[in-house]
């Protein structure tokens, strides 16, 4: 007698579901997902798109510029909206900006005191800000992976600080005879734990890697209209650096053949953090704020403001927003739209309650100044 038995599972045995993935980080496997391995992907790795990516979907192209002039209508001008109340309300606030400037300053005096000399000073507040900055990655910690992005990470950030300065400073100045100074600025590091914090709560990368800890102050002497020419200049060097840095990235990306290994990937992360970088600083510093340089550039000329705006503004739709990646959908666009409505909301509503009370202000001074005009 011939007994047909169907083979039952072990119970003890894991059951594998259908579809499963490993988990992002898994340690111990030697998949693309095993961050001990020193090529394993970081939060950098595909984090923009390529130029094929966009010639492949030229519509996005359009997008970047529509939501550059969203940006634009939502964010600029309620800041603009903000600062000159801030302005006109300095009385009130003087004391606050400058206890803060005050700080600041003490702080880069100690901060060069204690590591002696400028340049370990500047190598110091890169390698904090990069480690600041890694934490845009959600699976950040003590391994191979985490190095290679910090170490990408703090090579963009010399290009994109003291690289860029050095270039701008010598074009000013062999074209205008405008001096200028390389200056530490570590209050920039509360900028780039602000960014980080952005990027989590988006959850997006490369993310907003905003925290300039390096930057070119020219002298405070100079005629406005050379200011003007070197604040124009230094924002062409940032975008070119980081439009060279993205071509470089695509151009590596496209023609990898080879299986990838740890300097390798770090060149490619380190293009994709030069891009990220360049193109937020750019964008970050021609708001109308008043500690920006985007701020004198409107007060100049509101024409020459707005077109430096949108073609920055658009560069950094494209390349850094999560607009233009293959991954991306119609519901990208749509999520960074109410961003920029919220912000827009929380700003007028600032503006609005600022307003509000410096009228009232006002009006007690007035009424206070007449009663003593009756007692005299």
């Amino acid at each position: 007698v011939i007994e047909n038995r169907e083979e039952l599972p072990d119970p003890a045995a894991p059951v594998e579901e259908p579809g499963a993935q490993p988990a992002p980080g898994g340690g111990g496997g030697s998949g693309e997902n095993d961050r001990t391995n020193p090529a394993a992907p970081s939060a950098l790795t595909g984090s923009i798109p390529t130029y094929r990516d966009i010639l492949l979907n030229p519509l996005v192209v359009g997008s970047a510029g529509g939501l550059a002039l969203a940006v634009l209508l939502l964010v600029a001008f309620p800041s603009e909206l903000l600062n000159s109340t801030l302005s006109s309300n300095s009385r009130r606030f003087g004391r606050w900006f400058e206890a803060v400037e005050r700080v600041s300053n003490n702080a880069t005096a100690a901060f060069v005191r204690v590591t002696r000399t400028p340049a370990a000073a500047a190598a110091v507040l890169v390698l904090v800000t990069s480690i600041l900055f890694g934490f845009v990655d959600p699976n950040f910690g003590f391994d191979a992976t985490s190095v290679r992005l910090v170490l990408a990470l703090a090579i963009a950030l010399f290009i994109i600080t003291y690289v860029s300065s050095w270039i701008s400073g010598s074009i000013i100045k062999r074209a205008w005879g405008v001096q200028s100074t390389i200056e530490l600025q570590p209050s920039a590091l509360l900028f780039a734990l602000i960014g980080v914090v952005i990027a989590r709560l988006l959850e997006f990368s490369p993310g907003f890697l905003i925290g300039l800890v390096i930057g070119l102050e020219v002298a405070t002497n100079t005629a406005v209209h050379h200011r003007i020419k070197s604040i124009i200049v230094k924002l062409g060097v940032l975008v070119g650096l980081a439009i060279i840095a993205w071509i470089a990235y695509s151009t590596l990306v496209l023609n990898q053949t080879a299986e990838p290994t740890f300097f390798s990937q770090l060149l490619v992360d380190s293009m994709a953090s030069v891009t990220a970088e360049g193109l937020t600083a750019a964008f970050v510093s021609l708001l109308p704020l008043g500690f920006l340089e985007g701020r004198e550039l409107f007060q100049h000329s509101k024409k020459l403001w707005i077109g430096t705006f949108l073609a920055v503004g658009t560069a950094f739709s494209l390349l850094v927003l999560p607009t233009a990646s293959s991954g991306s959908e119609v519901r990208d666009v749509l999520t960074w739209t109410l961003v920029l409505v919220a912000f827009a909301v929380v700003t007028l509503g600032i503006w609005a309650w600022m307003h509000f009370t410096s009228t009232r202000a006002a009006d007690e001074d007035d009424e206070r100044a007449a009663l003593d005009r009756v007692d005299a």
